[in-house]
């Protein structure tokens, strides 16, 4: 009935199941590749999140702002990382990791791109 005694439940897999099975897609070179490439997606991430913090004193001269604001600008370009991993979740669910960590990686290397150029034309 409705009493709330445990049941037990058995699961049995196969010795097939429990048996590693070679790919032939991610032999050799690929797997150097994944490996290359999920390395310089760290480094990206890395880099990004570390670098406003090593350039504070360079950043509030050349803008010509105090440290207060530079932590108001430093927040400012953090918060699309508490939404991102909420959307990239859904969109990887639905399109397949693979897609959305490549759209999420260009996107980033356009965000860098534009950064980058902003400093160089020093266009604030």
């Amino acid at each position: 009935g409705r009493g709330g005694g445990a049941s037990a439940v058995s699961v049995e897999l196969s010795s097939s199941f429990l048996e590693p099975r070679p790919s032939p897609r991610w032999r050799g070179s690929n797997r150097v590749l994944l490996a290359a490439s999920c390395s310089w997606c760290l480094f990206v991430n890395h880099y990004s999140r570390d670098v406003t913090g090593a350039l504070e004193r360079e950043i509030e001269t050349v803008v010509g702002i105090d440290a207060s604001k530079f932590q108001a600008l430093n927040s400012a370009y953090f918060v699309p990382n508490i939404v991102a991993p909420l959307v990239a979740g859904a969109f990887a669910q639905r399109f397949g990791a693979t897609r959305v960590l490549v759209a999420m990686q260009a996107v980033a290397a356009v965000g860098h791109l534009v950064f980058g150029l902003g400093g160089q034309m020093k266009s604030y």
